[in-house]
């Protein structure tokens, strides 16, 4: 099935919405994945460090969840059922869930209530829709931010680019401050209902936040009452070398967005929301017709299982190590080298650059990806192996190096 890559390009362009055009990897089809490993149709192999984008965190094709999808299936367990139904493994995977998420206390508790949805935009989007019933009027969001591509959570992203067309579609009652910024805090009032936040902004160019920050603006939204939202859609389930990247600044915010690695690229999302924001929710307020399905929550299990039995969390911390030790900051180009565990950049002072720089690593055999103006994001699996990481640091190091001295335009 669509092993030519000509005759898919053809039939994209024909019959899908061109909202993504030309693709990031133009010239490569991907027929086959095992663990970090790509293979295009022409056998060609690469070390995956994109990760659908920061969502394959256990690897692709990981026989574990494999085996337990396999064993669901067999059972003859239902497609889906929706939640006009109690499901089995969607409160058990509730209770799992709300056991590791930092929301409640001083560690990860079973404080916390969940609501599973099926994707980053419908957990953001859900949240805040669910802390409108919070006193006042404004919704304050972040510089460089990216939340989603409709709705409330669009309002909240701070990148203008994402809002171009479709201003008339976002909601008026919301203002942006810029991220890291303790001046701008005061714009956080008695008046604000909700803020929502990345505590690395990782569309924006893997930007983490200041220690100082996050204490004042947890600070901040305590005294006005300002519910604290924390879109972990990115940073989540292992990403950064913690279960979640608010654990990195011992915040506890009233709720998390989870989306991505949750279900190792499965399309599921939560939300997971403290006590007091939980019991501002009333019944049949909220709803959906996937969240939470059998299989959906199967997967989500089994990457909270593999995360601890693999020490994936202390994977992700031995490669930013390497990251780190290879000293990207001493190279030419390169304005910045920076992130946690999986989440990492290196920006360069270009985007035509960045551009070079990532196809000549493609010609090498290691995929990465793009954010923010200039910057390479690096996201393996976090199953990935010293070897292969230490090979793919080798090989953009050295496709940096081989940049022309003179600045790009």
């Amino acid at each position: 099935m669509g092993n030519d890559l000509g005759e898919v390009i053809g039939k994209d362009e024909r019959y899908h919405l061109g909202v993504y055009g030309k693709r990031f990897f133009p010239d490569i089809l991907i027929v086959k994945a095992d663990g970090v490993i790509l293979t295009d149709s022409t056998g060609r192999e690469y070390i995956d460090c994109v990760a659908g984008i920061s969502s394959v965190n256990v690897g692709h094709n990981n026989s574990t969840i494999e085996q337990r999808v396999r064993e669901y299936k067999d059972r003859k367990g239902a497609d889906h059922l929706s939640n006009l139904f109690y499901i089995g493994p969607q409160a058990e995977y509730a209770e799992k869930l709300a056991q590791v998420v930092p929301i409640g206390g001083t560690q990860p508790s079973d404080q916390a209530k969940v609501f599973f949805c099926n994707s980053g935009a419908e957990a953001t989007n859900g949240a805040i829709k669910l802390a409108a019933k919070n006193m006042g009027h404004w919704l304050v969001g972040m510089s460089n931010t990216f939340h989603a591509r409709y709705g409330a959570a669009l309002a909240a992203t701070g990148q203008d680019k994402f809002h171009k067309g479709f201003e008339k579609t976002l909601p008026a009652n919301v203002k942006i401050i810029n991220f890291n910024n303790l001046d701008d805090l005061k714009n956080i009032t008695d008046d604000t209902y909700a803020v929502m936040m990345e505590v690395i902004e990782g569309e924006g160019g893997i930007i983490p936040a200041d220690r100082v920050y996050i204490d004042a603006l947890r600070d901040r939204c305590r005294q006005t009452g300002a519910l604290l939202i924390a879109d972990e859609v990115q940073t989540g389930f292992g990403r950064t070398g913690k279960m979640f990247a608010s654990q990195h600044y011992d915040l506890h915010p009233d709720a998390i967005c989870m989306a991505k690695g949750i279900a190792n690229g499965y399309p599921f999302g939560a939300i997971a929301l403290g006590q007091n924001f939980a019991a501002m929710v009333k019944q049949y307020e909220h709803a959906s017709t996937f969240g939470g399905n059998a299989e959906g929550c199967i997967r989500a299990m089994a990457v909270l299982d593999i995360i601890r039995e693999q020490n994936l969390l202390e994977n992700a911390q031995r490669m930013e190590g390497i990251f780190y030790s290879t000293n990207f900051k001493g190279l030419r180009h390169v304005n910045d080298a920076r992130g946690k565990g999986l989440l990492l950049g290196v920006e360069l002072d270009s985007a035509e650059y960045r551009t070079d720089v990532i196809n000549r690593c493609k010609q090498d055999g290691v995929l990465f990806c793009g954010c923010g103006a200039s910057t390479i994001r690096i996201v393996p699996p976090l199953t990935i192996t010293e070897d292969q990481f230490g090979h793919a640091m080798e090989v953009l190091q050295k496709n940096i190096k081989e940049l022309k001295p003179e600045r790009k335009q």
